[in-house]
C-alpha cells in the first residue's frame, strides 16, 4: 500500500484554464468547436464538483476513442422516432456531452408542453433542467436525479448502483494506490434514459413543498460522529465553495504529469498551474 497523499501530491488550477485546455486538446483531434466546448463544460463541472474521477481524468479516454475513430467529432444526434412527450435518439457515436445535452433539451421542451419528457438514446445533465424548473432524471447503470426547490437549493443525486464508479479506480490507478476489496467494474451500458417531470403541471407549490423537505432534513440530528446531515448536492456545493476559496480546482500531481504528455502528444499548450 502507498503512503498517504500529502499536499506536495497536489496542485491548483484556474477553473477557466481547465475548461480552455480540454477545448485545445478535442480541437486538435479534429472535433467540432461546438462539441469540444460542451465535452470542456463537462469535465470541468465534473471537477469543480468534487468528483475528479469524472473530469480531467477522462480526457484521455476521448481523444483516444476520437483518433480511432470509436467516437465522432462531427455531426449532429438526429431522432428517429417521435410523439409529442417521447423519443428515440440516434447519438452517431458523438461525444457523450453532445449527445446528453441533445437529449435533455429535448426532454425539457416536451415536458414544458406536455408535462413529461421522455427521451432514449441509443449509441451535468440534470442541473440543465433544474434552471428551467424541471425535474430531470437519467440513468443507465449510474442513476441521476433532481428536483428544484427555493432561492437556488436543490436537492442533486448522482451515484453509481455499483460499489463504485469506473472512474474512482481509474483514479487510485493514477495515485498509484490500492482498491479497497469488494470494489468491482460493470463495464457496459445500453442506453440513456432522460426524463424530464414538469411539476407546474400538477400541485401548486412543488419548490416549497421540497425545500421544507430539504430543511426537515438538514435539521435532523447527525449519527454519531457525524457533523450534519447532508442532502443529495450538499457535498458537491461544499466543494464548489472550497474551490472558489482557494481559486482552482486541485489536481493531483500523476494525472496533471499526463495532462502534459497528451498536450505535447497534440502539439497544443499545456495545462497552466497555480
Amino acid at each position: 500500500m502507498s503512503s498517504p497523499m500529502c499536499d506536495s501530491d497536489y496542485k491548483y488550477v484556474a477553473t477557466a484554464e481547465v475548461e480552455s485546455f480540454v477545448e485545445r486538446c478535442m480541437i486538435a483531434v479534429g472535433t467540432d468547436p461546438h462539441h469540444s466546448n460542451a465535452l470542456a463544460q463537462v469535465l470541468r463541472e465534473a471537477d469543480y464538483r468534487g468528483h475528479v474521477s469524472h473530469g480531467l481524468n477522462r480526457l484521455e479516454i476521448y481523444v483516444r476513442d476520437i483518433k480511432n475513430g470509436m467516437m465522432q467529432g462531427q455531426g449532429e444526434p438526429s431522432i428517429e422516432k417521435e410523439t409529442g412527450s417521447t423519443a428515440l435518439v440516434n447519438g452517431n457515436n458523438l461525444l457523450g456531452p453532445v449527445v446528453g445535452n441533445f437529449c435533455m433539451d429535448l426532454a425539457i421542451k416536451k415536458a414544458k408542453e406536455h408535462g413529461i419528457g421522455w427521451v432514449v438514446c441509443k449509441g451535468w445533465y440534470s442541473s440543465r433542467a433544474l434552471q428551467h424548473g424541471i425535474i430531470p432524471s437519467i440513468g443507465t447503470n449510474p442513476l441521476a436525479v433532481a428536483a428544484p426547490a427555493k432561492a437556488g437549493d436543490s436537492f442533486q443525486l448522482d451515484m453509481a448502483t455499483s460499489a463504485t464508479a469506473l472512474g474512482k479506480v481509474e483514479m487510485s490507478r493514477r495515485k498509484e494506490i490500492e482498491i479497497p476489496l469488494g470494489w468491482g467494474v460493470n463495464s457496459k451500458g445500453k442506453g440513456h434514459c432522460f426524463v424530464a417531470v414538469n411539476p407546474q403541471m400538477f400541485a401548486d407549490g412543488f419548490e416549497d413543498r421540497m425545500q421544507c423537505l430539504l430543511d426537515q432534513y438538514r435539521n435532523l440530528q447527525p449519527a454519531e460522529g457525524e457533523s450534519a446531515v447532508l442532502v443529495a448536492g450538499d457535498p458537491e456545493r461544499t466543494h464548489m465553495r472550497r474551490v472558489e476559496g482557494e481559486g482552482g480546482i486541485r489536481y493531483h500531481v500523476n494525472l496533471l504529469r499526463a495532462m502534459d504528455e497528451l498536450a505535447d502528444t497534440l502539439g497544443v499548450a499545456h495545462l497552466p498551474t497555480m
